[in-house]
């Protein structure tokens, strides 16, 4: 019978009621004794608990993080050169020893040829150039000076002869436009010596709060910006300053005791001299300067719980020995073209670059303690665990050598007619007892169960066993409180139940359940015997009819 609510054992304002009402489900479990199976679930846990402590010490994924976007704002600078120029009495190949010096050519292929060396003091704006998060500085110019002239001109052969006496090359095209070609390799004077210079700055999401700053403000979340050496040393540069360094010191913070007088053995030699390399002045080369931001404090291994809005910026040099440069630039005409076209007059220059290349790139991470991220990272790793014991647990049941008998015992499927089988054998079973717990009535009362623990001889007296009895009666019963059967007694529907702890149907349902079936059967076979008498031909007898 229901419960009624205004009921005082098993009302709303009970404990019965809401032991009932609010209940936690928790799976059963299987507990497999084979010591091989336990040790390989131990090693995988073990394995999960290394992977994640090791994640959230070495890579901090206890905290929040953000790669910060970056700007970088990059010039070269001439500095102090024009006036050491002014000073200097000393002829430039007496100053500078690349200049008109025979050990600094180089032939590539035909087309490049490195000779014919010249130097010129350039201002720092002619030989500079900016681009998106690159910077370009041009240590050589491959010159190439083209004059032309009508073939039929009255000086034309004035100008071949002193085309050729100068060093040029002549050559008649269409053969109506004759024209000289002078090579001429020239260094700009003093590049090692020029600054690199740059302003940066960073910003982050509404994730960080929008933090942000700039190496060009001093009171802002940017602090200090700081230049690692390949050797291990460091410059640091205040907040509100730029981050300024000579040519020659980017070259020695990417690579110690390299110099634009180095060779560069890492491109292919000359082709005239397979032992000859040429000088990083004249290939060039590429500086990827990498911005690495942290929020992380001088000197600690990882973020502190909170979120430090101090960010700090660390530049590591890293050098890449290829040819770089800016190639060919646009033609210089030193006179206006004059003619018709085969045969004009003119007078144009190319210069063909190579440099160094600085480019620029922002990383790094800002960190943040968050509650929900931290308590997100703690259930991967719960999930993890149970993904262990779940690899083992399908080891268990399809490889194991005693496979079949795991499978069996964790395993239960559930068919209707086969469970309701089940209950029956069980209910008849439970009868036998039933009979002898009750006696001569018709259900078992309280007096029955003590009378059973007397006569086995249990350790109780008379008050704790027919303590123990009315307990059971009130457990198991569902009959209301103020009937006498309700406090006394248990028939058998609520004896059953008490036996399978409640896991069993009452006995009611369980008699319609399987009364439903056997008609359902039942008509089932009906059917299946008029399908076959309709089927029979037309002359054919039953057996009925014989």
């Amino acid at each position: 019978m229901g419960v009624k609510l205004s009921d005082p054992q098993r009302g709303i304002y009970t404990q019965y009621f809401w032991n009932r009402a609010l209940t936690l489900t928790i799976p059963r479990v299987v507990i497999v004794q084979i010591w091989q199976l336990g040790l390989l679930n131990k090693i995988l846990q073990i394995f999960v608990l290394i992977y994640f402590l090791n994640t959230m010490v070495a890579e901090h994924t206890w905290a929040q993080e953000e790669t910060p976007s970056n700007r970088v704002n990059a010039w070269i600078e001439g500095g102090t050169i024009a006036n050491s120029w002014a000073a200097s009495s000393s002829s430039l190949a007496t100053s500078y020893p690349y200049c008109s010096n025979t050990a600094y050519d180089f032939t590539y292929s035909a087309e490049f040829t490195y000779t014919n060396i010249h130097c010129e003091p350039l201002n720092a704006f002619e030989i500079a150039t900016k681009l998106p998060q690159t910077t370009v500085l041009s240590t050589v110019f491959l010159d190439i000076t083209e004059e032309g002239w009508d073939c039929a001109a009255a000086n034309a052969a004035a100008k071949a002869s002193a085309c050729t006496s100068g060093g040029g090359t002549t050559a008649t095209l269409f053969g109506t436009q004759c024209t000289c070609t002078t090579r001429q390799t020239t260094y700009p004077i003093s590049t090692d010596q020029m600054n690199m210079a740059f302003e940066h700055r960073f910003s982050t999401s509404a994730t960080m709060d929008n933090l942000a700053g700039s190496s060009s403000i001093a009171t802002d979340a940017l602090t200090t910006t700081t230049v690692n050496f390949n050797n291990g040393s460091a410059v640091v540069f205040q907040p509100g300053s730029a981050v300024r360094l000579t040519i020659s010191d980017w070259l020695k913070a990417a690579e110690t005791a390299l110099t634009l007088d180095s060779r560069n053995t890492e491109v292919a030699a000359d082709i005239t001299n397979s032992s000859s390399y040429p000088y990083f002045r004249t290939t060039g080369a590429v500086i990827l300067l990498d911005i690495e931001y942290t929020n992380i404090a001088q000197g600690e291994d990882g973020p502190n719980v909170g979120f430090n809005k101090n960010v700090r910026a660390i530049v590591k040099p890293k050098i890449e020995k290829d040819w770089a440069g800016l190639a060919v630039k646009a033609p210089i005409y030193e006179s206006l073209v004059t003619g018709s076209a085969g045969a004009q007059t003119y007078t144009k220059k190319l210069r063909y670059s190579q440099g160094v290349v600085f480019k620029f790139q922002g990383s790094g991470k800002v960190y943040r303690f968050d509650f929900n991220y931290a308590v997100t990272q703690l259930t991967n790793a719960i999930v993890l665990l149970g993904l262990a014991s779940t690899l083992v647990t399908f080891f268990a049941k399809y490889m194991w050598t005693t496979r079949k008998m795991v499978y069996n015992k964790s395993t239960e499927r559930l068919a209707v007619g086969t469970r309701l089988a089940e209950i029956a054998l069980k209910a008849a079973t439970h009868a036998t007892a039933f009979n002898v717990l009750k006696r001569d009535h018709h259900s078992v009362k309280a007096a029955d169960l003590a009378h059973i623990f007397h006569s086995a001889g249990a350790d109780l007296t008379e008050d704790e066993a027919n303590g123990i009895a009315a307990f059971v009666i009130d457990r198991v019963n569902d009959d209301p409180e103020d009937t006498v059967e309700g406090k006394t007694e248990m028939n058998f529907d609520e004896y059953m139940r008490g036996m399978e702890a409640g896991a069993m149907i009452r006995w009611n349902q369980f008699k319609k359940l399987v009364t439903a079936r056997i008609q359902r059967r039942t008509s089932l076979l009906a059917a299946k015997s008029a399908v076959a008498v309709k089927v029979l031909p037309a002359n054919s007898t039953t057996v009925a009819d014989s």
